[in-house]
């Protein structure tokens, strides 16, 4: 979704908090919320007007330039000063209602994370993990905290096999909790 104001000159890695910089110890602060609440978050820090849509600068009219046949799609919302998006309307408004109340993207997408949490537990929650990718505009970096999940250690090929040896329907391996993966919680003070 959206784009950084420009793409980081090189790939700059650091294990210590002295060197990863103000901004990204003020994300790994974050990082245990964010890290217990993982979900696939897309925060955008600012937003033009009319950027959350196809129409016309902001109007809501739906696009001119639709496909033949395609329906004519209309933004659900305009706005400037930032955006979220998420997976569910709640978890949304969660980050939203952060932003309007002062919080930057950041602790934006630690509530709309948390939100899904509670929205989404088959997909976003303590069983799991996910990663960061932080713009620091002041110095022209980009930080990345890396804490994807894994299978548990037990997991083998039968995991999800039912008692005659078939797979699972893929709701029930989805939401049984089978599927929940060993939190990856990058170790502190650590920054890729």
């Amino acid at each position: 979704m959206g784009h950084a104001a420009r793409p980081a000159a090189s790939s700059t890695r650091s294990t210590t908090a002295a060197s990863a910089g103000s901004a990204a110890a003020a994300v790994r602060r974050r990082l245990p919320a964010l890290a217990a609440a993982a979900g696939m978050v897309a925060v955008l820090g600012v937003a033009p007007a009319g950027a959350a849509g196809h129409g016309s600068a902001g109007t809501g009219a739906p696009a001119k330039t639709a496909a033949k046949g395609a329906p004519a799609k209309t933004p659900v919302a305009v706005g400037y000063g930032g955006a979220v998006s998420s997976v569910d309307p709640d978890a949304s408004a969660a980050g939203i209602d952060v932003l309007r109340h002062g919080g930057n993207a950041v602790d934006a997408a630690v509530a709309t994370a948390a939100a899904l949490g509670v929205t989404e537990p088959y997909s976003a929650g303590v069983g799991g993990g996910g990663y960061f990718v932080y713009y620091n505009a002041k110095r022209h970096k980009v930080y990345t905290l890396d804490g994807r999940e894994t299978a548990p250690r037990s997991a083998d090929q039968k995991l999800f096999l039912g008692k005659d040896g078939k797979p699972l329907p893929f709701a029930d391996a989805v939401t049984s909790g089978l599927s929940v993966g060993t939190p990856g919680t990058p170790p502190p003070g650590t920054t890729h």
